[in-house]
């Protein structure tokens, strides 16, 4: 046995291992986005049983508005839906494509950490990968930072507070990178348990961003509790280990009320 786990661990067999890692990463959710089958839209007839009919609806960094599309077909118009892009020529495409009506806003800011201007990076206007960091996509051929503008930032706190916020029942996060940033600008929402349920991406843009899976670890728990998002529902991460550091392009979800997402 000793000598048949050293024969594993050799040279002879790694191509083996990397390509049956490459099997897991992909049946563990992580990889392409696609909101029909990576369990956004699961998750989205989930909650749109449990979640109030007037609920509050952050769709924070909307691009094109598939998500925002999503959210008014699960929702219906009565929940109170809330879209932001920051870039403008991306913003453009949103409000030409998302039906206009009385409880839909959208918004051309983006959010983080404090209020300010920053620039947005991109290689192509209307790009789903901008970023507030330069990204490193060189391994995919993509010139990341090829072109910029810069953009309005601003605190979800100080937003909630000055359009009469006071709940946000679902945050939807997909910045390239900036969630954390995202999340510690509503801190105050957070602190009071006033965000039911948060949803964010976690994979390759962290990477350009230097966050850690770690880092929302310590600032969502014990508070709240953190799943990874699959195909048919949400499997629980009890506890940190470094070993979920994958950057895998994946969605986390986090509520401090579990039974909303049962």
């Amino acid at each position: 046995m000793k000598k048949f786990k050293h024969l594993m661990r050799t040279m002879r067999f790694q191509w083996l291992w990397e390509r049956l890692l490459s099997v897991a990463l992909y049946g563990m959710n992580m990889g392409p986005i696609d909101i029909k089958t990576n369990g956004e839209e699961f998750l989205l007839k989930k909650l749109a049983r449990r979640l109030p009919k007037d609920a509050v609806l952050f769709d924070v960094g909307a691009n094109k508005g598939e998500y925002t599309l999503a959210l008014l077909e699960q929702f219906g118009r009565e929940a109170k839906i809330f879209a932001f892009e920051p870039s403008i020529y991306t913003y453009g495409i949103l409000n030409s494509i998302v039906p206009a009506h009385a409880t839909l806003r959208l918004e051309n800011i983006g959010f983080g950490e404090k209020v300010e201007s920053v620039d947005l990076y991109y290689e192509t206007e209307g790009s789903t990968l901008a970023s507030v960091h330069k990204r490193d996509l060189s391994e995919y051929g993509i010139q990341h930072a090829r072109h910029a503008e810069t953009i309005r930032i601003t605190r979800i706190d100080e937003y909630c507070r000055a359009n009469n916020i006071r709940r946000i029942n679902l945050l939807k996060l997909d910045v390239e990178g900036h969630e954390l940033a995202v999340l510690k600008g509503c801190e105050n929402l957070l602190s009071q348990k006033n965000i039911d349920v948060i949803q964010f991406e976690f994979g390759g843009c962290n990477v350009d961003s230097r966050v850690f899976l770690k880092d929302f670890y310590e600032l969502l728990t014990p508070e709240y509790n953190l799943f990874r998002m699959v195909a048919d529902g949400l499997v629980p991460l009890h506890t940190y280990r470094a070993v979920y550091e994958k950057y895998g392009t994946n969605n986390l979800v986090a509520t401090y009320d579990p039974s909303l997402l049962s």
